[in-house]
């Protein structure tokens, strides 16, 4: 299986995309791209030629944002500056095609995600990534050490973050072997 990693580009097929959620489904092929001319965010995707032009099996949205001082846990603000928010990246959107999902595909992704933030905040300075998880993919998330944000989120949907500090410390001492430094548990990396 060839699968590339890039941003979106207007060529790619996006109108088969169904990852089984209809907003997120519904995201990529009406508003990534324009979202992304408009400067709001950018789309990464997984994407595979099969037949030639790129299908997209995979997205990722990243944009700017900032979190809270509040709705971080104390013992993450002790030696940090008093701001009352701190700079993030947002984590709109993840979705797998349906006929990727249960293979790593996501784990995948986020790992580009990680990446991308980590090379990102050497040039601004951010220090969170922020996840707009659907209530579903809570679990999910946690498995990979984001945490809730306190007081935040919709019925719908909850705001989980993750220190890009400890990201960037588990990418460094990553196992032979281990695909993104971060391993799939419930404990700290």
């Amino acid at each position: 299986m060839d699968i590339h990693f890039r941003r979106l580009e207007a060529s790619d097929r996006t109108d088969t995309f169904d990852c089984g959620n209809a907003q997120l489904n519904e995201f990529l092929h009406r508003y990534a791209l324009k979202n992304q001319h408009r400067m709001f965010g950018v789309t990464y995707v997984a994407v595979q030629a099969p037949g030639g032009q790129p299908e997209v099996i995979g997205y990722f949205t990243l944009a700017n944002t900032s979190i809270p001082r509040q709705g971080l846990p104390q013992e993450l603000l002790k030696g940090l500056p008093k701001y009352q928010s701190m700079p993030a990246f947002l984590l709109g959107r993840l979705a797998v095609h349906k006929n990727y999902q249960g293979k790593r595909l996501g784990e995948v992704l986020l790992s580009h995600c990680f990446e991308h933030c980590l090379a990102i905040s050497k040039l601004t300075g951010a220090r969170y990534l922020i996840a707009d998880a659907k209530e579903s993919a809570v679990t999910w998330y946690e498995r990979y050490n984001f945490r809730k944000i306190e007081g935040s989120g919709t019925p719908h949907s909850t705001k989980m973050f993750v220190d890009l500090g400890v990201v960037n410390t588990a990418i460094k001492q990553k196992p032979t072997g281990s695909h993104m430094g971060l391993t799939r548990t419930d404990s700290a990396i």
